[in-house]
């Protein structure tokens, strides 16, 4: 019983660690993208940031179709590996980032004058695209590092690549903008995606001299990757699914609504999902190598699944309710007053968050088992309710409906993934922590409602009392690594 404990309290101080390490790793970056975006605003004008805008999407398009999952699919190979096999994996994900990103660099070499018409309108563009190819090489080198640092461990240097990398690619694009004004913007692009690959590259794992150099035939190299590159295609099917459902459901939007209820529902969508998404984001980084070591276990996987989800439940509640109560605050801070009417919104999709955090834990599970197919198949369905509930809730709420289609979809997600997990894999989840979910998720609807009728002083008073409880818990969960218990 010691020995339980003890380990809990390992594991809750390595999550609580890892969280908050990432939390300010993310904030950072998100901090040098304000920056780098005021600062094309103020010099090179709307022009500069819709070139920056476009650019962008049709680079993250571009790398998410072509590298095939590589920052998270080799992850649980390279964390499940013993030490006679991780270096031959290493190798693998090495070469195969490599080759993914000479592959994309040349389809978008081929590609460059109908990406060029597609995104713009006009080949005008297509010598811009060409020089892209480049950052979309770097890109696949960069995620293949970060994701052997994150399998192997490495967290620590994980995140300094990650903001070391981030940081220079400001210092670099800065006086560009400055000095070439709408010229700099591609190659401001390719600047801050050659400093990741350079910090990344400097901070690399690196086998001991004494390991013999591992050498792939081609026939090996194909053995070795197979596993996550087939896992890498499910998961890139399933992102382009996520991709192609949000643009049937935003060109249907900007049909209804215009394209003024589009920002404000994107600027909702984006408080909701991107910046508490950060919690999430922190800790799937120490969780998803963690439950891949012991994927084949049942019972420890359960385990460490009950330990997530209470340590996620008890973070996101004061975070979604403390959201509730400046609500209005960060909208204006963040955007505008222009955006207010996004606040119900806001509220009622913060309703999920509870929902939100465990059905994330649970489908950490498909990619640590590999069940790639399983896997597509739940995001399909889950992209398809995200359509239902999206029409059906604009239809009869407006921006409020569609925060309550939010936190619906959510709530069906958890059942779509709790059939795989307590069904196909025959897995649990206490049933302490699944009362503690049951009352997260009443209280947030609770406070959400609250909310909207106008009484802030509720999810005021629950994110004080949430945050005292839930340092209390973690801080306990946390002593018991350091309290030594007589196993006798």
């Amino acid at each position: 019983m010691a020995a339980v404990k003890s380990a809990r309290g390992n594991v809750s101080g390595k999550v609580v660690k890892t969280m908050w390490l990432f939390s300010w790793v993310q904030l950072a970056g998100i901090a040098c993208s304000i920056v780098r975006t005021k600062l094309v605003a103020l010099w090179i004008g709307t022009l500069g940031i819709g070139l920056f805008g476009l650019f962008n999407t049709a680079l993250d398009s571009i790398t998410t179709l072509t590298q095939l999952g590589i920052r998270q699919s080799p992850v649980r190979d390279i964390a499940a590996a013993d030490r006679n096999a991780l270096w031959r994996i290493v190798a693998a994900v090495r070469r195969w980032s490599w080759l993914l990103g000479i592959a994309g660099a040349f389809l978008t070499l081929v590609f460059s004058p109908l990406l060029s018409r597609l995104t713009f309108g006009s080949g005008d563009y297509t010598l811009g695209f060409i020089i892209l190819s480049v950052a979309v090489m770097l890109s696949a080198v960069t995620n293949g590092e970060l994701a052997i640092m994150q399998g192997m461990d490495r967290l620590n240097r994980l995140a300094r690549a990650t903001v070391w990398g981030t940081l220079g690619g400001l210092a670099v694009s800065v006086p560009l903008y400055y000095w070439f004004g709408e010229r700099s913007i591609v190659w401001s692009i390719v600047a801050y995606f050659a400093c990741q690959a350079a910090a990344v590259m400097a901070l690399r794992v690196r086998k001991d001299a004494a390991q013999p150099c591992v050498r792939l035939t081609g026939r090996e190299l194909l053995a070795e990757g197979k596993g996550f590159v087939t896992l890498g295609i499910y998961m890139t099917l399933s992102v382009f699914i996520a991709m192609a459902v949000n643009y049937v459901f935003m060109a249907y939007l900007n049909h209804e609504g215009g394209i003024d209820e589009v920002g404000r529902y994107q600027a909702g969508y984006t408080i909701v999902n991107k910046y508490l998404g950060l919690l999430f984001t922190a800790i799937g980084l120490e969780f998803f190598p963690r439950i891949s070591k012991v994927q084949a276990s049942v019972s420890r996987v359960s385990a460490f699944m009950s330990h997530e989800v209470m340590v996620a439940v008890l973070v996101v509640l004061p975070g979604a309710t403390l959201m509730m109560t400046f609500d209005d605050v960060i909208i204006r801070l963040l955007y505008s007053s222009e955006f207010m009417p996004a606040v119900g919104y806001v509220n009622l999709a913060l309703a999920g968050t509870a929902l939100r955090a465990v059905s994330w834990c649970m489908a950490y599970t498909l990619l640590a088992r590999g069940d790639g197919r399983v896997y597509l198949m739940t995001e399909s369905a889950s992209g398809a309710a995200f359509l239902l509930f999206s029409f059906i809730g604009y239809r009869a709420g407006g921006l409020d409906g569609l925060g309550i289609a939010y936190s619906a979809w959510y709530g069906l997600y958890v059942i779509i993934i709790g059939i795989v997990y307590f069904r196909r894999y025959r897995m649990r989840i206490s049933r302490r922590v699944a009362l503690l979910s049951a009352v997260a998720v009443i209280v947030t609807a609770g406070c959400a409602w609250a909310r909207v009728e106008g009484l802030r002083f509720v999810p005021a008073a629950v994110a004080a009392v949430s945050s005292v409880m839930a340092f209390r818990v973690l801080r306990t969960m946390i002593a018991g690594r350091r309290r030594k218990v007589d196993v006798e």
